[in-house]
C-alpha cells in the first residue's frame, strides 16, 4: 500500500457530481473531429523514446456553471487532487476504471484549467514516486516491476521525465542518508550496517560527501569499520580493489586512507598477538594458533613490525615454532610471522 488513501465518500461526491452534470445534461458540445488516433513520442524513465497512441476526442464541452464561483482556489484544487489520489488507492480495477473515467470530466466542473491539472498531477505523482521509492529501495536496487510501475504513474499523469528521474535521484539519497543516520544511533557501528551501506551507495551513485555533506569525521568512521570487516572476512585477499573501492565509497583522499590502513593493521595485529600470548601461558595451543592465523590476516595487507613489548622473545620465539610445526609448508606466512615478531 503507498498510503496515501482519502475517504471513500468524498471520492463518491466527487463521481456523483460528475455523474449529475451528465445526467441532467448540464454541458455543451461543439464537436469538430471525432476520435481522432495520435501518437505522441515520450521519454521513459529508461531514457527511451516511448511511443503512446492515444485516443482523442476533440469535442470540446462546455459548461454552463462550474464550481469555481462558490468555493476558493484551495478547496477547487483539494477537490480534484483527492479525487485523483482515489483513482490510484482504490484497491478494485473496476471500481479504478471507473474514476479515471470520470477525472477528465471533473477538472473542467470545478473549473480547473491546464496550468493547474498539471500541477496537481505532479504534486500526486511525486507523491506516489516518493511513498513507493520509500518502501522499494531498500533493496538496494530498482527491478524491472519497479520501474514498470514508476513508467505508469508518469504516463498516467504526463508527469516531466526530468521531474521524475530527479524524484529517483532524491529518494535515493534519502534512503542513504537514513541508513546512515541509522547506523550513528548505535553506540557501536554495525559492520553489517557498513555493508549494507556500501552496496546503497555503490548501486545509487551517491556522493555522501557532495551530495550529503556527511562530515569527514563519521566518513572515517565508516571506512574504518568496512575495512577492518573486510580484513577480518578475507574478502580483500580474493578482490584487491576493495581498499579502493571503500576509500571512493566514503570519499576518503589518500593520505587519511593510509593512516587509518596502518592504525588499523597494528592495533589488531597486537590484539591477536596479546590473545596468542594469553593461550600460550595457559598451554592453550589451538587458540594460540588461531589467533596467530587472525594476525595474518592483517600481516598479509601490510606486514608491520610489532612492538616487542608485547610478550617476552621467548614466548615470541615459541609462538613461531608452534605455527612452523602446523604449517611446516606455508613459507609466506612463516616469513610473515617472523618480520612481524621482529625475528
Amino acid at each position: 500500500t503507498l498510503g496515501i488513501e482519502v475517504e471513500e465518500s468524498e471520492n463518491n461526491q466527487m463521481f456523483n457530481l460528475v455523474d449529475i452534470y451528465f445526467r441532467n445534461n448540464i454541458f455543451s458540445l461543439n464537436e469538430s473531429l471525432a476520435n481522432n488516433l495520435v501518437q505522441e513520442t515520450l521519454i521513459g524513465l529508461s531514457g527511451r523514446n516511448v511511443q503512446r497512441f492515444q485516443s482523442i476526442n476533440s469535442s470540446e464541452m462546455g459548461y454552463p456553471i462550474n464550481l469555481r464561483h462558490y468555493f476558493d482556489d484551495k478547496t477547487i484544487k483539494n477537490m480534484y487532487k483527492e479525487y485523483l489520489i482515489s483513482c490510484f488507492s482504490v484497491k478494485q480495477q473496476t471500481q479504478k476504471r471507473r474514476l479515471f473515467n470520470n477525472l477528465d470530466k471533473l477538472a473542467p466542473i470545478l473549473g480547473l484549467n491546464k496550468n493547474e491539472i498539471s500541477e496537481i498531477h505532479t504534486e500526486v505523482g511525486s507523491l506516489i514516486f516518493n511513498r513507493y521509492l520509500s518502501q522499494v529501495l531498500s533493496k538496494g536496487y530498482l527491478d524491472d516491476s519497479d520501474k514498470s510501475f514508476l513508467g505508469s504513474i508518469q504516463s498516467t499523469l504526463s508527469m516531466n521525465n526530468k521531474d521524475c528521474v530527479e524524484l529517483i535521484k532524491n529518494s535515493k539519497k534519502n534512503m542513504v542518508s537514513l541508513n546512515i543516520e541509522k547506523i550513528f544511533m548505535s553506540p557501536k557501528v554495525s559492520p553489517d550496517g557498513v555493508k549494507k551501506l556500501l552496496l546503497l551507495i555503490r548501486n545509487f551513485g551517491v556522493n555522501i560527501e557532495s551530495d550529503l555533506s556527511i562530515s569527514l569525521d563519521q566518513r572515517q568512521k565508516l571506512f574504518r569499520v568496512a575495512i577492518e570487516d573486510a580484513i577480518e572476512n578475507e574478502e580483500i585477499k580474493t578482490n584487491q580493489n576493495i581498499i579502493s573501492d571503500i576509500q571512493n565509497s566514503f570519499v576518503i583522499d589518500e593520505v587519511i586512507t593510509k593512516k587509518i590502513l596502518l592504525d588499523v593493521i597494528t592495533n589488531k595485529s597486537e590484539g591477536y598477538l596479546l590473545n596468542a600470548i594469553g593461550s600460550l601461558r595457559q598451554g592453550k595451543l589451538d587458540n594460540a594458533l588461531i589467533e596467530l592465523r587472525n594476525m595474518l590476516k592483517y600481516g598479509r595487507i601490510f606486514t608491520i613490525s610489532l612492538n616487542d613489548s608485547v610478550g617476552s622473545t621467548i614466548e615470541r620465539q615459541k609462538l613461531i615454532e608452534l605455527f612452523k610445526n602446523n604449517n611446516s609448508n606455508d613459507f609466506q606466512s612463516i616469513k610473515i610471522l617472523e618480520d612481524m615478531m621482529n625475528f
